[in-house]
Parts: structure tokens; C-alpha cells; sequence
């Protein structure tokens, strides 16, 4: 085990009434309060400060209220922060996350309030160094600096090595357990994000594949990402394959020798356990995300929609797409009736990659 859950009960508060008057996150999401977020006790919370070399900071917590790739990305963070002692605080569906990293973590399983004393006052004097920073709301506004970069010129480190600017996960498979990928040559294709503005039917990717390459592979796909529709083709030479648990996934994602993906989770293990896949990029810029990876290749798809590039990321109703709606699967951009140049693109880049 690679990461410690450490359980201190604390006053317990209802369900959506987690982020409570006067208290300060460091690092979250606006989905915070949605993901049902565990907090910390006031005597174990520790402070962010500009400058994070400082001998007096040995505690550093990280409030994620991310999904898993948002998870993935600090352990980058973690490792670069190696002498200090970093604790997570996030959604226990999450942990087995953590068994990846390169540096041990702490995991708090607890509920209550970071902060009851936040008070003007206070701020000035006893949490004068403590830093809120909304990282996923900033690197979604900002096309000025790839995600990783940005976190940590927020917590004031400016002079970043190159190689922090990636995932840092065990590149050893670190179970034993068999995955579902029961072929040498097996290419996973991930078609589906958490936003409908990330995602790709599995029909368009599947039709783009040349033969010469289905004949090379193995192809493999997740239940959970097709359609009901996608389930009733005769897919004779894909293995329809679930996991059942986190670690399951990353079984998965580790012993496929290829993977397609979108903008998603797959793309940020596979750089961190150094292992090749595709990611495609529609709307969304792929140097936010993938400016340094080194082991995955990425691709803005283009496209005749004069509002690219945009920064739609999210699944808040708010921002779908403004020529879709929110019963689509995928942005029009991303589909071949919204998009002529898609499958043939697709075909291009699979034939030159694969």
C-alpha cells in the first residue's frame, strides 16, 4: 500500500453543507460540495505560503475536488514536494489513485469543517500565509499555461523542471492481479470523458480504424463507454470488457499495449507509467493539458466551427456546446455529421501512429 487512510472523526455536517461560512480550501473544484468532499480538523490544516522551500513548512494539504485526472496530475506536485508531508483530502472513491504515485501520501477520511475561524482578523494575522487556489477554474480560463504549470506558479514556484510538468506514477505494474486485456497486441479505445464536450462516439472511432490496423490489434473497449446503440452492432472483433473497481481500470489501461483516448484520465496514466497512447482533442487545446507529455501524442482535430478554440470543459449544463444540447453524447466538432473532416483526420493519425 502506497498510500495511508487516516481516520479522525470530527463533527459530522449534512450532506451539501460541507463548504460552511468563513473557511478556507486550498486547492478545489467547483464541484466540491456535489463529490460530498471529506474535510479536515483546524489543528491538522497547514499552510500553503509563496514560498514553499521554507523550512517551517512541513505539512502540505491538497483539497482536490477533481476528477481522476485532475488527481493524477499532482502527483507531480508530490514529488517535487518529496520533503514535505503531503495529505490529500478528496473523495475516498479515489484512494486507489494514490497507490500509483512515486511519493507516499496521506489520505484524511474525515468530515467537518478545514476552518471554523476564518474571520477577517484572523486572515490578517494567524492565516496571513494560507493561499486559496481554484486551480480547475484557472487553467480552463487560461490559454497561457499548460495545467501543471499553472498550479505551481499559483503556489509561487515559477522555476519549474520539465519532467514535474508531467505525472510522476510507479512505471512497474504494481499488482498482481490479471486485467482484463488477455492479448499481447491490444488496443484500448476510451471514447468517453466526464463532459459531453470531450467525448467521441466509439462508432467514429472504430470506423476511422483502417483494417491493416484491426488486423494488428486486438481491439478492446469498456462497457460503460458505449451506447446502447454501439451494444447491438456486431462488434465480432472488439472484447466488450468491465471493470470493477478503480484498480480494475488501471489494470486495464496498464497491460493494453495501445490506447485511444480523449481527453481523459487514460491519457495522464499512460504518460505517468511511461507507455504510448493517442489522445484527441476537439474544442478543448491540447497544450492546456499535454504540452510536455512525452510518451503520449496528442492531436487538435480540426474543425469548421468558427467558435474554436474554445475552453468548454465542464459538465455543467451551463456550458454544453452552444450548437448542441445536452441530450448529445459528443459535441458536434467531434461527430461526422458536424464535422467533415473528422474520419478522414482520424484515419490519418491512426495510420501514421499506429
Amino acid at each position: 500500500m502506497k498510500y495511508q487512510i487516516i481516520k479522525r472523526p470530527t463533527e459530522i455536517k449534512e450532506l451539501g453543507k460541507i463548504l460552511m461560512p468563513n473557511e478556507v480550501y486550498l486547492i478545489k473544484s467547483p464541484n466540491i460540495i456535489s463529490n460530498n468532499l471529506y474535510t479536515i480538523e483546524e489543528h491538522l490544516f497547514y499552510n500553503y505560503i509563496h514560498d514553499l522551500d521554507k523550512d517551517k513548512v512541513k505539512n502540505v494539504f491538497v483539497v482536490c475536488g477533481g476528477g481522476i485526472g485532475d488527481i493524477i496530475m499532482h502527483s507531480s506536485l508530490c514529488d517535487m514536494l518529496k520533503d514535505k508531508n503531503i495529505h490529500f483530502v478528496t473523495n475516498m472513491r479515489y484512494k486507489d489513485i494514490f497507490q500509483w504515485f512515486t511519493k507516499s501520501v496521506n489520505i484524511i477520511d474525515n468530515n467537518g469543517p478545514l476552518l471554523k475561524d476564518f474571520t477577517l482578523h484572523n486572515k490578517m494575522t494567524k492565516y496571513k500565509n494560507y493561499r486559496y487556489v481554484n486551480t480547475v477554474e484557472r487553467y480552463f480560463k487560461s490559454n497561457e499555461y499548460d495545467w501543471f504549470e499553472l498550479i505551481f506558479r499559483l503556489l509561487g514556484i515559477n522555476q519549474i523542471p520539465v519532467d514535474y510538468l508531467r505525472p510522476h506514477l510507479h512505471t512497474r505494474r504494481i499488482s498482481d492481479k490479471p486485467s482484463n486485456i488477455k492479448h499481447d497486441n491490444a488496443l484500448l479505445i476510451h471514447n468517453k470523458s466526464t463532459a459531453m464536450m470531450r467525448n467521441i462516439d466509439f462508432m467514429t472511432i472504430y470506423n476511422a480504424i483502417p483494417d491493416t490496423i484491426k488486423k494488428k490489434y486486438t481491439l478492446y473497449a469498456h462497457v460503460n463507454n458505449l451506447s446502447p446503440d454501439d451494444l447491438k452492432m456486431p462488434l465480432k472483433d472488439v472484447h466488450i470488457i468491465k471493470a470493477d473497481t478503480l484498480s480494475d481500470f488501471f489494470l486495464d489501461l496498464y497491460d493494453a499495449s495501445e490506447v485511444i483516448t480523449v481527453d481523459s484520465n487514460p491519457s495522464h496514466f499512460r504518460e505517468g507509467i511511461q507507455k504510448h497512447a493517442i489522445c484527441l482533442f476537439n474544442s478543448f487545446p491540447s497544450n492546456i493539458r499535454t504540452k510536455y507529455y512525452q510518451y503520449v501524442n496528442s492531436y487538435d482535430i480540426k474543425s469548421e466551427c468558427e467558435l474554436q478554440p474554445c475552453c468548454l470543459h465542464k459538465s455543467n449544463i451551463k456550458q454544453y456546446c452552444d450548437k448542441a444540447d445536452g441530450t448529445m453524447f459528443a459535441a458536434p466538432c467531434f461527430t461526422p455529421m458536424g464535422n467533415k473532416y473528422l474520419i478522414e483526420e482520424l484515419r490519418t493519425i491512426f495510420e501514421n501512429t499506429l
